[in-house]
């Protein structure tokens, strides 16, 4: 694994250990924050994978652009789009007045995270932890 990739991983790993701790703080849990932090950790896992692979990274803070590149021309079918499509729509908004994640919406980005992160992992020859 390229040095890079595992710098990737482990900032990854960083905002994946925030999503854990937040959703343990079940009467106080921050649906907006546990929001933000799934989406990075995915974003940052996303460019794992694209650096492994040589692939170019876009600055793109929309995950499904992002990870096109790694889901191979015979799966992108019609689900594995609505999966990141799903967690596409948890954008910006919520880091702005006026819009607030319910916490529905925070579990299932949490959801979405945990997928990708197994998926990424195991992609990359990495144990699951």
């Amino acid at each position: 694994m390229k040095a890079l990739t595992k710098q990737w991983i482990g900032l990854a790993e960083e905002s994946f250990a925030a999503t854990e701790l937040l959703n343990r703080m079940r009467c106080k849990l921050r649906p907006n924050l546990l929001w933000f932090h799934c989406r990075e950790s995915s974003r940052k896992y996303f460019i794992a994978l694209l650096e492994e692979n040589r692939l170019p990274i876009n600055s793109v803070r929309n995950l499904l652009p992002l990870a096109l590149p790694l889901i191979p021309r015979k799966a992108r079918h019609y689900s594995t789009r609505v999966k990141l499509r799903e967690f596409s729509r948890f954008d910006d908004r919520f880091l702005y007045p006026g819009f607030i994640a319910t916490r529905a919406e925070a579990r299932a980005a949490l959801k979405a995270c945990r997928s990708i992160r197994a998926e990424v992992r195991l992609s990359l020859g990495l144990s699951k932890k």
